[in-house]
């Protein structure tokens, strides 16, 4: 693994520890609703 890559996964597992898996895949979906969604969407049209 890179470095960086080892500085990430305790950042990774304290979130996925506090929130849960669920919990996480649920902020990331609403978070592509929000801003990627409209993004794809809008360059779809253009």
């Amino acid at each position: 693994m890179t470095d960086s890559a080892n500085k990430r996964w305790p950042i990774i597992q304290d979130i996925l520890s506090r929130e849960g898996v669920a919990k996480q895949h649920l902020n990331s979906f609403d978070e592509f609703l929000k801003k990627d969604c409209r993004t794809l969407l809008t360059k779809s049209v253009t």
